[in-house]
């Protein structure tokens, strides 16, 4: 984390966070003759993709969650990748199932999560998942990174009735079911992205600032709101150093609340993928 002593007060500690809920996961855990599995599947070696699936593989062994790895060739084809996933559905010892993204370009992302059974899907990027969270169904699943995000701002005790609420990146992963739960929490939301035409002037309007476009050099601090909140997901890499998609140094003189990066949401993203399989694991054993 950067070190901004006199700034201490206005950095949101994701560590921090994420640890306070692996520590309650793992508490229950230790309750229960049978543990949570996860499968992680990684098709190919992309660097980035080996570093993300090592750091959940570590964070399930640290709650005490079984965790079954499978890498997978580069060149594999869709039917074979599916019916990998077919046979992990029908694994009474695994409760929750995610495809590392991005995918090979063989590979259509959305067909693969679609293939993911629905009670299986931690990752929450199935069309049927994504259905639930328009519609704000009490059973939905929120991917990862913006179930994170929504923990950060309750935990900074923001209330978002009337918040005036710009993201930069329309994904599926983030940007658009986030929008979905900040709206559902009564935010006024502005969608954007990199072509955004006016994306000063959305950025200036918000009192509510999140970012996840993986780029340094869109988003200027002088259009950022004293006093607004900042949540930067984006990950840069400048060198040896990782970055966000703001300048942290100026950027944290302007902010009432910001996320480093890293330490920020990063490990509550993992940590989140923890609850979600705890959450699986919980609504199996009701059954």
């Amino acid at each position: 984390m950067p070190d901004n002593s006199q700034y201490l007060n206005k950095i949101i500690d994701g560590k921090a966070i994420a640890a306070t809920v692996l520590t309650n996961i793992k508490a229950n855990i230790e309750k229960t003759s049978i543990k949570p599995g996860l499968a992680v599947i990684q098709v190919g070696s992309d660097p980035a993709s080996t570093t993300y699936v090592k750091n959940k593989l570590l964070a399930c062994e640290k709650v005490g969650i079984q965790s079954f790895s499978y890498n997978l060739a580069e060149d594999i084809s869709e039917a074979k990748l599916i019916n990998a996933i077919n046979e992990l559905n029908n694994n009474n010892k695994i409760h929750g199932i995610l495809v590392q993204l991005p995918l090979p370009k063989q590979l259509n992302p959305r067909t693969i999560c679609n293939s993911i059974s629905q009670q299986k899907d931690v990752d929450g990027l199935s069309s049927n998942t994504l259905g639930k969270i328009m519609t704000s169904e009490h059973d939905r699943v929120l991917p990862c990174t913006p179930k994170g995000i929504m923990l950060i701002l309750k935990q900074i005790q923001l209330n978002l009735v009337g918040v005036k609420c710009t993201i930069i990146g329309a994904s599926n992963i983030v940007g658009k079911p986030l929008a979905l739960e900040l709206i559902a929490a009564g935010a006024t939301v502005t969608i954007c992205h990199k072509h955004t035409k006016n994306l000063q002037e959305n950025i200036e309007a918000a009192e509510l600032v999140i970012t996840a476009i993986g780029e340094i050099d869109i988003i200027k601090t002088t259009w950022i709101q004293k006093n607004a909140v900042i949540i930067d997901i984006g990950i840069n890499k400048i060198g040896n150093q990782i970055t966000g998609d703001i300048d942290f140094k100026s950027a944290i003189a302007i902010a009432k609340k910001i996320t480093p990066v890293p330490g920020g949401v990063g490990p509550i993203t993992v940590a989140m993928l923890m609850q979600n399989t705890m959450d699986a694991f919980a609504k199996n054993a009701a059954k």
